[in-house]
This record gives structure tokens, sequence and C-alpha cells, in this order.
């Protein structure tokens, strides 16, 4: 899918990382499976960070990650889930 050059995911943010590198923005349906799987990975990791500490201190550390991802996946495909349900709500008007 093809994006005219003013789309926010190629319009580079004047702020800086830590590291100086700067910002840019993606959509979801342009980054790729890793980009998807680190970013479902961290979604999660935030849940299962604010779970009780009984429930996560007796998983295992690839149980966690396990876990993490699950939820961070449930999160992506909400996401996309909704998305879909937006364009069947609201079709694209076409220019002419």
């Amino acid at each position: 899918m093809s994006h005219v050059k003013s789309d926010p995911a190629f319009v580079t943010q004047f702020r800086r990382q830590w590291n100086g590198a700067r910002v840019a923005i993606k959509f979801l349906s342009e980054m790729t499976a890793a980009e998807l799987d680190r970013l479902a990975v961290e979604r999660g990791a935030a849940a299962v960070a604010a779970m009780p500490k009984g429930t996560v201190n007796a998983l295992t550390a690839s149980e966690r990650r396990d876990l993490a991802q699950r939820i961070g996946r449930q999160w992506l495909t909400e996401l996309a889930e909704r998305r879909r349900r937006e364009r069947a709500e609201h079709p694209a008007r076409r220019p002419g």
C-alpha cells in the first residue's frame, strides 16, 4: 500500500530519542513481523508487570515472555479489528 509523502508514516518528528536518533512514525500495517512481535511483547510486558506479584513470581521467565506475547498479540488483533470496523462504517472517499 503506497502512501503520499505527507502521510504521518513518513513524517520524522523533530524530537530525538535518548541516543540522538530521530523518531519516525509508522503505521501498524507497515511494520514487519519482527517489529510487530517486539511491539506485542513490549505491550504485554507492561500488562504482566501490572499483575499481582504473587502471580508473576510463580511463572518462569519463558512463561512470562509467552504470556506477555499473548497479551500483546491480543491487543494488536483488537486494534486490527477496530480498524476493519472503522473502514466498513466509513468507506474512504475517492477524490473526484
